[in-house]
C-alpha cells in the first residue's frame, strides 16, 4: 500500500487519475517517481494486527497486514 502526500486526489476514474499536490496529475500505468520510504515492513510478525496512522492517515487492517509506503 502507498499513502499519498496530504491533499492528493482521485480526479478520474476512467482511467484511475490522482493529482498530487505539487507533483502533477498521474494516470494508472503512468510511472511516478517519489521519495519516501517503508513506514512498516512485515519481515517479522512483532506488529499486532489493527489500522495504523501515518502522517494523518488512517490505513485500515486489511491494508495494514501488509507492507506500507510512504511517498512524499
Amino acid at each position: 500500500m502507498v499513502v499519498w502526500p496530504f491533499g492528493t486526489k482521485v480526479v478520474d476514474t476512467d482511467p484511475l487519475t490522482i493529482e498530487i499536490p505539487e507533483k502533477g496529475t498521474f494516470a494508472l500505468g503512468q510511472e511516478v517517481n517519489v521519495g519516501g520510504g517503508f513506514v512498516l515492513e512485515h519481515s517479522s510478525s512483532a506488529r499486532t494486527s489493527g489500522p495504523l496512522e501515518v502522517s494523518g492517515v488512517t490505513v485500515p487492517t486489511d491494508c495494514a497486514d501488509h507492507d506500507v509506503f510512504l511517498a512524499l
